[in-house]
């Protein structure tokens, strides 16, 4: 369930990196007191019930700028999600472009940031009727830009999401503390893609941060329809 493309050499990461740095203006800081930001506008958050308008407002402000610094690697990321999936894709138009998870050194992400969950992100875009999308096969995907030294990655456990809605909440609560997960290491330049129903969490730091120390991730879903899988936020 989890593949690794490989997508950019450590050129074209310093490349990506030093645009995310220049458009520091337009990062979103998302848990207070925290260096964790986006870049983009994000569907898991900023989307939701009585929320869709202002997620596609944030989307429709934010796309020309992601448009304009990160072309050429939207363009690679097209070209192998296509290789990849073995059909074609494209961005959904209203939707937010793939956009960036910025974490920077804090001792508090030694903990888990995020948790433990299913990208079930699509429930909150605006699908046109005609498009006939395909909600049992979701695409999620990280290409990591910069990493921490002591590297970071996935937690992934063998869960169904049948099983997981068949639990009561307690059990549901256990299940980080009872079952030991898969770790998934990221690799700067190499993206992993997996399906949404993958029971995840992001994975806390190994170690204490260094000063300089950064993640950087560009994140996206991708969603089937009756013409090709369509990528957004």
């Amino acid at each position: 369930m989890i593949a690794r493309i490989p997508l950019l050499s450590a050129g074209e990461c310093a490349r990506a990196l030093e645009s995310v740095w220049a458009r520091r203006d337009a990062w979103t800081q998302r848990y207070p007191g925290l260096p964790a930001y986006t870049l983009g506008a994000a569907s898991y958050l900023d989307s939701g019930p009585g929320r869709r308008d202002a997620y596609h407002a944030k989307a429709a402000a934010l796309n020309p700028l992601l448009e304009r610094e990160f072309g050429w690697l939207y363009e690679r990321l097209l070209e192998a999600l296509g290789e990849h999936l073995g059909a074609g894709v494209a961005f959904e138009p209203r939707a937010a472009r793939p956009g960036f998870h910025v974490f920077l050194a804090h001792a508090a992400f030694r903990r888990p940031l995020g948790r433990i969950h299913f990208d079930l992100q699509f429930m909150d875009i605006d699908w046109p009727d005609g498009r006939r999308m395909d909600f049992s096969r979701p695409v999620s995907y990280t290409l990591a830009i910069r990493l921490p030294k002591s590297g970071a990655g996935l937690r992934a456990w063998d869960v169904g999401k049948a099983e997981y809605d068949a639990m009561d909440p307690a059990a549901r609560d256990r299940i980080g503390e009872e079952r030991e997960p898969e770790y998934v290491p990221y690799r700067e330049g190499t993206m992993v893609c997996h399906s949404g129903m993958l029971l995840h969490q992001i994975a806390p730091a190994a170690a204490d941060p260094r000063p300089d120390d950064a993640r950087v991730t560009l994140q996206g879903h991708a969603l089937p329809g009756r013409d090709g899988y369509r990528l957004y936020w």
